[in-house]
Parts: C-alpha cells; sequence; structure tokens
C-alpha cells in the first residue's frame, strides 16, 4: 500500500476486511450511436423553445493583459488556477481570500492571461438543476411519461436494491443515488432512445437504450449508471479544476470558456466523448438538439427563482460529527476517500469495519453503527440510510449523511428523528458490491457531494480525512495521531472512540 508514513515492526493480525466497490461497474468512452429525435405527439403543451441558449452573465471586459473573472458559487482558488493555468498568487484581487476554503460568489479577479482565451459559451444549466437539489423535488417526471404513453411507461425492470420498478422510478432512483437530477437522465434516454415518446423502438434501442454496447451491461438500471458517470466525471472535473478542455471523437479539442459552470460543463463534457465538434455542436445549441429538447420539456432553468442562489455559502462548515460505533469498540479504516456512490463519483466516503469478525460478508461478532448526527431519516433503501441533518426531511438541502451498507434496520422508517449515538444499523455487505461487512459513510451539501479531503474536510469527532496517492488510500488525522486506511485489520488501521471523545 501506498502511504506517506513509514511504519515499522507492525504486529499484523489480518481479519479480510472490507472497502466499498461501485454499486455497478461502468465502462470507459463507449459509442453511442446517432437516434434521430421523433417528434411529439403528446397533449403535454411545450414551453417554447429558443433556438439558442443565450448567456446569463455577460462578463465585464478584459483589460490586457489579465482576464476578468467573476467568482462564481463552490469556485475554489486551487480550481481557478488549474483553468487559467496560473499561480494563485499571481491573480491580482486575491489579497484576504482563502486559497482553501469555498470563495464569496461575485468577487471580481484579473488573472494573468496564459492561455489561449476561448470564445465566450453560453452556459446550459445552473449548478442545482443539475443536481438532485433544490429544484429537483419539483420536476414531473411522471405526467411527461404518462402524457406521451411511449415504451418507458409500461416498462418494468427488477434490480437487486429495489426489486421491480417501473421505468420512470428507475430513471428516479438511479438519479437520485447519485444525485444527479433525473430530469437530466429521462431527456437523455428519450434523446438517445426514444423511449419516452414512440411505442416503436428498434431491437439494437432496446437492448442498450442509452447507446453503451458494453457486454453484459445491457438493461435500463445499467445503461442509465454508465450514463450518469460521464455527466459526474463533467461536473465534478470541472469543479476540481481538472477538467479545463473537451476532446471531440474525431481527436479534436476544445478550451473550455472559463466563464462556464459546473452543470453546464457536465452536459458538455458527456456529449464530447462519442461525436465530433460540429455533431456536438448540433446537440447542445441545435433547434433538435438536446439542450432544446431539455428547454422543450422542462422550461428555461434560469428562470428558476433559486437558479442563481448562491449553491454552496463560502462559509460553509460541516455540522459536528462523531465516530458512528460505540466508546471502546475496536473498528478499522478499512477505505480512505473513494467515491461516493459509484467508482466515477467524487471521492467523498470514508470506510470503516468492525475488528473482530470472520473474512468476507460473513457475520460477524454483533456491533451497532450510531447516527453520527441528530437528523430526520429522509430516505431508506436496502442497506441505505439517508440521514438529514438539518431536520426537514428533505434530502435535496442543506447537510446529508449517506450510510451504506447496514443492516437491522427495521426499527427505523422515513420521517423518524434520531439522536446523535441512537443505533441506526449494523455493518454489512448490502447495498451494493462489497468485499466485506463494513459501513460506508459519504455527505452531501445541497446535492452536492462533499470531498472527503476539500474545502470542508471530513471530520469525525476531530479525526480529519486525507488523501492518499490512490482511491481508498488515505489517513485520518487527529493532532499529531494518524490511522492509515488499509482493507485489512492491522494496527496501523486501528481506531477507537474513546471516552473522552465525542
Amino acid at each position: 500500500m501506498k502511504t506517506k508514513h513509514q511504519l515499522f515492526t507492525i504486529l499484523i493480525f489480518v481479519i479480510l476486511l472490507s472497502a466499498c466497490g461501485p454499486v455497478s461497474d461502468q465502462a470507459n468512452n463507449p459509442s453511442t450511436p446517432t437516434v434521430t429525435l421523433v417528434p411529439s405527439t403528446a397533449t403535454l403543451e411545450p414551453t417554447q423553445v429558443p433556438t439558442t441558449i443565450t448567456p446569463t452573465i455577460t462578463p465585464t471586459p478584459t483589460p490586457d493583459p489579465n482576464f476578468y473573472y467573476r467568482v462564481q458559487s463552490g469556485d475554489t482558488a486551487s480550481a481557478i488556477a488549474k483553468r487559467f493555468d496560473v499561480e494563485w498568487d499571481d491573480i491580482i484581487g486575491t489579497e484576504g481570500l482563502s486559497d482553501i476554503n469555498f470563495l464569496e460568489p461575485g468577487i471580481g479577479l484579473y488573472i494573468p492571461i496564459n492561455i489561449d482565451i476561448p470564445d465566450e459559451m453560453p452556459k446550459l444549466i445552473p449548478d442545482i438543476e443539475f443536481l438532485y437539489s433544490l429544484t429537483a423535488k419539483d420536476n414531473n417526471l411522471d405526467e411527461i411519461v404518462e402524457s406521451y404513453d411511449g415504451y418507458l411507461n409500461s416498462y418494468t425492470e427488477w434490480f437487486v436494491n429495489y426489486g421491480t420498478l417501473a421505468g420512470v422510478d428507475m430513471v428516479k432512483y438511479i438519479s437520485r443515488d447519485n444525485s444527479i437530477n433525473p430530469e437530466i437522465s429521462l431527456a437523455l434516454l428519450q434523446f438517445y432512445g426514444n423511449w419516452v415518446v414512440s411505442q416503436e423502438i428498434a431491437d439494437e434501442v432496446l437492448l442498450y437504450p442509452m447507446g453503451f454496447e458494453e457486454g453484459l451491461q445491457n438493461n435500463l438500471f445499467s445503461q442509465l449508471g454508465l450514463a450518469i458517470d460521464k455527466l459526474v466525471i463533467g461536473y465534478y472535473g470541472w469543479r476540481d479544476g481538472s477538467l479545463t478542455e473537451l476532446t471531440f471523437s474525431d481527436g479534436s479539442n476544445m478550451r473550455l470558456d472559463p466563464n462556464l459552470n459546473a452543470g453546464s460543463i457536465g452536459i458538455m463534457y458527456y456529449f464530447s466523448l462519442d461525436h465530433t465538434k460540429i455533431e456536438w455542436e448540433e446537440i447542445i445549441y441545435g433547434d433538435d438538439g438536446y439542450m432544446a429538447l431539455y428547454y422543450e420539456w422542462y422550461g428555461n432553468p434560469w428562470e428558476n427563482e433559486q437558479s442563481t442562489a448562491n449553491h454552496i455559502p463560502s462559509d460553509l462548515e460541516q455540522p459536528e460529527l462523531i465516530l458512528p460505533f460505540l466508546r471502546k469498540q475496536r473498528w478499522a479504516f478499512t477505505g480512505g476517500p473513494h467515491g461516493a456512490w459509484r467508482k466515477t463519483s467524487p471521492w467523498a466516503g470514508l470506510d470503516f469495519a468492525p475488528a473482530m469478525g470472520e473474512p468476507g460478508c460473513a457475520e460477524a461478532d454483533y456491533q451497532w453503527v450510531l447516527a453520527s448526527a441528530s437528523g430526520v431519516i429522509a430516505r431508506k433503501s436496502l442497506g441505505v440510510i439517508v440521514l438529514d441533518l438539518d431536520g426537514d426531511g428533505d434530502e435535496n438541502t442543506g447537510w446529508v449523511l449517506v450510510y451504506l451498507h447496514l443492516d437491522d434496520t427495521d426499527h427505523l422508517k422515513v420521517g423518524d428523528y434520531v439522536e446523535v449515538t441512537d443505533k441506526i444499523g449494523s455493518p454489512s455487505c448490502l447495498g451494493g458490491r462489497s468485499t466485506g461487512i463494513h459501513i460506508h459513510l459519504a455527505r452531501k451539501y445541497n446535492g452536492e457531494w462533499m470531498l472527503a479531503d476539500g474545502p470542508v474536510s471530513f471530520n469525525l469527532g476531530g479525526w480529519v480525512a486525507q488523501n492518499g496517492e490512490e482511491e481508498y488510500d488515505g489517513f485520518l488525522l487527529r493532532g499529531e495521531d494518524v490511522v492509515t486506511a488499509y482493507e485489512n485489520s492491522t494496527a496501523i488501521t486501528i481506531i477507537i472512540r474513546e471516552p473522552d471523545d465525542p
């Protein structure tokens, strides 16, 4: 295992424990056939579709040799510096600003021009409309699907975590689990597969409704998961500054306008993977493209009064959280920062497992998992508990803690209020692929996954998460004490909630 610390003479008591895997496997860069959108015959009255997507904000003119940039919600110093290929200290206007935390939206910065500044590009969608966030609960997916009465309206599918689901519920659930607005997923399914509008679907599209010909991934749930993977990569790649240009299927590149936002990039990146630049422009901005369909079904997302709200405040702080187990028990830190839900998710998750038990998924000595904070059970499914920390029971807003791989949760139901330290379940292998019994924890704020080692670090009773060199590596730090993540229980992984801990 890769680690920053040289540790010698460690007595290893190898008890195979676990780390999360993705809920389902995904493939990279699939080839997506072009599908012609069939005209609607529904009775649903469409919103008038604009022939072009217009920008929401016109940037202030840039005085040479600097580029004028106005900080957006969710921006960080490191992301801005990466997008412009500059050092943060070389930017004019950063005096007094944090180079770690989220920045205050609206602040103007003059940034040295070290890149070829691309032409101004219209924004497509606000961040809160892209995520399972403030406005997602108001969507009308059932109304749309029923009004068109296409193939999806009568489609059902069985999936291990949910049982048999109606097609529209399948779209809702996988989008919600990955914290993506299901409106985006439904429009993608129509744009590629015509499932919403038509009853007559080609055999190839029935087998691969999103066009991803990836072996056994030939069901709606898996296909939607592969699509969401790419949306997530685009969104969070822009958020952390690692994605600054698009590469199209013909090998050409395009630098992204620094004034764009994460939600717009999520959609732009998705369609860049399997299309030429000319095809991409038609899909994004054309009268018969994806965004035209989106506007037709849902209206102009920028007209929602919440669309330009400060999605992530600059002074955001995590509520106090405790280690999620009883005092004096020995647990192992088996997974450092890694994917929050699927493997492509941002590194928002941490894993813990009881330090006594049998290898794999054999039943371990009974141990309880505790509520790390007080809150309301906002969602419950196989292996999953979503705890809403602001108490309104809505996982779209405020701080949310997601527990995965929980068993023995029958005593809880949605809407129940639990106090910090209340018993909410026991560690298991339920709710996704797992190499052994454990629990997985991740945080969201207003629908956005919060990086475990990010501007608002994951802090459990004073133990602060830090990334390792690779996914699942990492550390918990408290003062001079260090706990190192490792999938097996060894001396370096053991963490105990002591009597004087929170």
